[in-house]
């Protein structure tokens, strides 16, 4: 395996940093900030969605953690599938998906078909979530893979300013106050819009992902020779200004009859490949790695996610009294009974 991955990184190495990858990152952050705005925002919209859908507080959390919980119960598929149809078909086939389901729950006028088109949301945006840094490590060498992987998920720092910046415009700002009547119980309010503007960044890498050919690591992996070497000639044309020389085509030649060996030692049966391929991970020695590194990213995700929706629920429960806040402890403003509450959770249930 190490031959493998020497042969490839040396010719990527050869290539160099380029035009490639600052593309393949600007697409592949954009995707990071649709993960962020179709989860995070909901703790946004949810709240001002409250009269419209007639939830209560419970069912306002409910809505908050549907996304979280599609990625959940997809995340594996997607990481073991793209290894079958390849990086950029499972790119381009969820993000058009969780886009679709995305702009549909802005439209929803219960909580029940809110919370399903939420939920769906979430199972196809695992899909980027999760394949994205594949697909970006197959077009670097091991020396940038760090630096470029970095980048992406700087983007996600946009993110977090990007949901705030739209929320102010669409729900704190006069300009944007409005109400249009539609069929039934649907009206259009400024909330629904919102949640059409978080999808935005993942509309336009879907455009950009449409110039990106699928990852010359895959194709190689599963035998396509041909497509394989014309996407390492394109890459090295962009970065470099000439296609691949014929040391490299050879080094590229030994990779892909080194995959072939892998390639046929590999079983046909799909459930059982998965299982075969997920049990060592609960087997000494890597069940301590995989348990110890699972309870960090839990922790990380409870802090991160967890205090973002905290704080914006937080946020809007202050915002909804009425009477005067001054000189008034934060658990005052939050928990006390005695206040005058606009909208209470209590008398919009139905």
């Amino acid at each position: 395996m190490n031959n493998q991955l020497n042969e490839f990184d040396a010719v990527m190495e050869q290539i160099g940093f380029g035009k490639v990858h600052c593309y393949v990152m600007l697409t592949l952050g954009l995707l990071q900030m649709l993960t962020i705005h179709e989860t995070m925002g909901m703790g946004i919209i949810a709240p001002a969605a409250v009269c419209d859908l007639r939830m209560s507080i419970v069912q306002v959390s409910t809505i908050t953690a549907a996304a979280f919980l599609g990625i959940i119960c997809s995340s594996y598929f997607w990481g073991y599938i793209t290894d079958k149809m390849g990086r950029r078909w499972i790119l381009l086939h969820t993000i058009s998906i969780s886009n679709i389901c995305s702009i549909i729950s802005m439209f929803m006028v219960s909580f029940t078909s809110f919370f399903v088109m939420r939920f769906l949301t979430g199972i196809f945006v695992a899909g980027p979530s999760f394949v994205a840094v594949t697909y970006l490590s197959e077009f670097c060498n091991k020396q940038i893979l760090a630096r470029t992987v970095t980048h992406m998920y700087m983007f996600t720092g946009f993110a977090m300013f990007y949901c705030p910046s739209w929320a102010t415009l669409f729900l704190a700002s006069n300009f944007m106050d409005f109400e249009i009547g539609f069929i039934g119980r649907l009206t259009l309010r400024p909330w629904r819009l919102l949640g059409c503007m978080f999808m935005l960044p993942g509309l336009i890498a879907f455009f950009l992902l449409l110039r990106m050919p699928e990852s010359p690591k895959f194709l190689f992996m599963v035998g396509e020779t041909k497509r394989g070497m014309a996407v390492m000639d394109w890459i090295s044309t962009k970065n470099t200004g000439h296609p691949l020389s014929p040391e490299q085509v050879e080094l590229m030649r030994k990779f892909q009859e080194s995959t072939e060996v892998i390639r046929q030692k590999r079983s046909n049966n799909f459930l059982q490949q998965m299982m075969s391929d997920a049990m060592p991970l609960f087997r000494k020695p890597y069940v301590g790695f995989y348990v110890g590194s699972c309870s960090v990213m839990f922790s990380l995700g409870l802090v991160a996610n967890g205090f973002g929706i905290w704080f914006t629920a937080m946020r809007n429960r202050s915002n909804m009294r009425l009477d005067n806040k001054a000189d008034m402890t934060l658990c005052k403003i939050l928990f006390s009974t005695a206040a005058k509450i606009e909208d209470s959770e209590p008398d919009l249930v139905v």
